[in-house]
């Protein structure tokens, strides 16, 4: 999924998701490609998954 298709889907979410395919040039990350790991109305709880995926899944790129 690119990110328009996200805005479009989930235009007043916050989203938390995993790049699937990204690049870097001149120190800029680009995602392409990401897949959704959940939403959020709140941004403390948006927070809290962030922190609790990304212990337990230090490798992905969120």
């Amino acid at each position: 999924m690119d990110w328009g298709l996200v805005r479009e889907q989930f235009p007043d979410k916050l989203v938390l998701v995993e790049a699937l395919s990204s690049t870097s040039r001149d120190s800029i990350r680009t995602v392409e490609e990401m897949s959704i790991i959940s939403t959020f109305d709140d941004n403390m709880e948006a927070w809290k998954a962030y922190k609790k995926t990304h212990k337990e899944n230090p490798e992905k790129e969120l």
